[in-house]
């Protein structure tokens, strides 16, 4: 099996408000989260993957392997997963109740991160901003700007240097989760502390890897109730 050379470690923050860009193009549908019938959330990440998995279940699936050596312990691969009419590598990243993160990479195209944008658009929000500047909390923005040119204006410019230095983050929480904490939220940290447990965040990246190229990264996980305090990236 030919393993990759290189691979982006990616940890996205999850917060959450809505709407935006131009970027939005032909719309591709992601996978609904799935409940238990005992009224537990079973978390659906991305695909069949959920919440807490067991390292061993994703190991047994084809194409799986262990690459602990390149992302650190107990991390698992699967090479060239078509999704989005595009071929990714995916990472799983676990904690000790199982799967935490899936992770998906490919290089980097205007036409795919556009692509990517849209399909999370369908059933996300958009709720931050990151890069190597402070992060941009939307949800403060859009309540405290003069008006909605002022907003995309700093949006707009936060999101061109972002790019221009290959590092930025679009932060998004899973619409269901959100919708009625948005309708009261002043910032990011009150919508967490409203945002249903188990409701899934997704992170967009544009990242540059030692060699100078650029990636795009998605990464799928849930928020926790310790979300208020802030999340890894």
């Amino acid at each position: 099996m030919n393993r990759p050379r290189r691979r982006i470690r990616f940890r996205a923050t999850m917060f959450s408000l809505a709407l935006l860009l131009g970027l939005l193009c032909a719309a591709a549908v992601l996978p609904l989260p799935v409940h238990a019938q005992d009224g537990n959330p079973a978390v659906r990440l991305f695909r069949d993957y959920a919440l807490d998995m067991a390292r061993r279940e994703v190991l047994a699936r084809a194409g799986a392997y262990d690459c602990s050596d390149l992302l650190g312990p107990d991390a698992v691969c699967m090479d060239q997963v078509r999704f989005l009419d595009q071929e990714w590598d995916m990472d799983f990243s676990f904690s000790s109740n199982g799967l935490r993160t899936v992770s998906l990479r490919a290089p980097f195209s205007r036409e795919l991160y556009a692509r990517a944008f849209a399909a999370l658009d369908e059933r996300f929000e958009l709720v931050a901003l990151q890069s190597d500047a402070p992060q941009l909390d939307l949800v403060a923005l859009w309540r405290g700007a003069a008006d909605s040119g002022e907003a995309s204006r700093r949006m707009a410019e936060y999101e061109a240097e972002g790019m221009a230095r290959s590092n930025l983050v679009y932060v998004f929480l899973e619409r269901g989760g959100v919708h009625e904490a948005l309708q009261q939220a002043r910032d990011l940290r009150e919508l967490l502390a409203d945002t249903r447990p188990g409701t899934r965040s997704a992170g967009l990246a544009l990242r540059k890897d030692g060699a100078g190229s650029d990636w795009i990264v998605l990464q799928f996980d849930a928020v926790r109730r310790d979300a208020a305090s802030g999340m890894e990236r």
